[in-house]
């Protein structure tokens, strides 16, 4: 034993020197990592930036930098640098052949975070969800919906799909389809629709709010109550008009008509 330890003394001293520099470097480099992403998350200049991108980034800069020290760990261990760099790319290659959908959904991440369609905060419709944007993330794009429920979209989605921003413009315009029986009297109609909004004060005064006949449906004359309010009104306005124009229909006996079926009974 004692000749055995003559022998390797040193070899064990210096893979146990090693090893122990390298938990060393990972501790320490762990909670470097650590302050540097507190430090770098209470920046004037990055606390300006919008809340979607400082997570990307964060994120981002994470990943990197627990890259490196794993790498750097591997190396004091004693894993040569050519031959790490080398597995490095060969299981780069490999992963992404198999995680070509993630790596899509990294890149549309990044295509995000340069065009940016949207922020934090914004309500955004994409792939048949709607919902306020709370973060977005090396692969998926969280929204919340009106429901309260969170809906986690792959960023590929967001950037190969058509995207709607309904926060963009401070103001939208609501429209109302109203359909009427064809003996009401078109100038009426007009002027009841029209009254009908004039005590919304949701409802911006200019544009004004207008009426117009659009079509001449099957059955009914087709017309639109056009009114403008800001984006965060939208829905309590438009419910408001829908309520607001039955009324001042029925108060001018104004007929909405609904779908009728005439059935002939042959007697043979």
């Amino acid at each position: 034993m004692k000749d055995f330890f003559d022998k390797y003394s040193n070899q064990i001293i210096d893979i146990g020197g090693k090893i122990l520099l390298g938990f060393v470097i990972l501790i320490a480099g762990i909670w470097v990592i650590k302050i540097l992403i507190r430090g770098i998350s209470k920046a004037k200049l990055f606390k300006k930036m919008d809340a979607t991108v400082r997570g990307f980034i964060t994120n981002f800069i994470k990943v990197a930098l627990y890259f490196l020290l794993f790498s750097s760990v591997a190396i004091v261990w004693g894993f040569p640098a050519t031959t790490l760099i080398t597995t490095i790319a060969s299981a780069g290659i490999a992963i992404s052949m198999a995680l070509q959908g993630t790596l899509s959904n990294v890149a549309g991440g990044i295509l995000i975070l340069v065009t940016h369609p949207f922020k934090a905060g914004d309500v955004i419709e994409v792939s048949g969800h709607r919902g306020k944007v709370k973060g977005v993330t090396l692969i998926y794009t969280t929204i919340e919906s009106a429901n309260n429920e969170i809906i986690t979209l792959p960023n590929s989605s967001l950037t190969n799909e058509k995207l709607i921003n309904y926060s963009t413009n401070e103001t939208r315009r609501c429209v109302i389809e109203i359909h009427v029986s064809y003996d009401s009297d078109i100038e009426l109609v007009k002027k009841c629709l029209v009254e009908a909004v004039a005590d919304n004060e949701m409802i911006l005064k200019d544009p004004a709010p207008s009426a117009v006949l659009t079509e001449h449906g099957d059955s009914s004359l087709d017309f639109e109550l056009r009114v403008w309010c800001k984006s965060e009104d939208y829905w309590d306005v438009r419910f408001r008009c829908v309520e607001d124009t039955k009324r001042k229909l029925d108060e001018n006996n104004i007929e909405i008509p609904y779908p009728k079926m005439d059935v002939n009974i042959v007697n043979k």
